[in-house]
């Protein structure tokens, strides 16, 4: 408790209403990240074999 001093006398400060902080623990979704990743990966290799395959047809059509 706070305590101060007036002219008239000595009074005690009304205590404040203090909301307690609880503590904000997030925890990690790993579904989504997993998720991401396999689709990033999965991507990637799409492509690749786009590409590849892209490649291989024009090399054999010049040649």
């Amino acid at each position: 408790m706070t305590y101060y001093q007036e002219r008239s006398g000595s009074q005690v400060a009304e205590p404040r209403i203090v909301n307690p902080v609880v503590d904000y623990h997030d925890r990690v979704r790993w579904g989504p990240i997993l998720a991401g990743i396999a689709i990033a990966i999965g991507t990637q290799l799409l492509l690749s074999a786009l590409g590849i395959q892209f490649v291989v047809k024009t090399s054999v059509l010049r040649g």
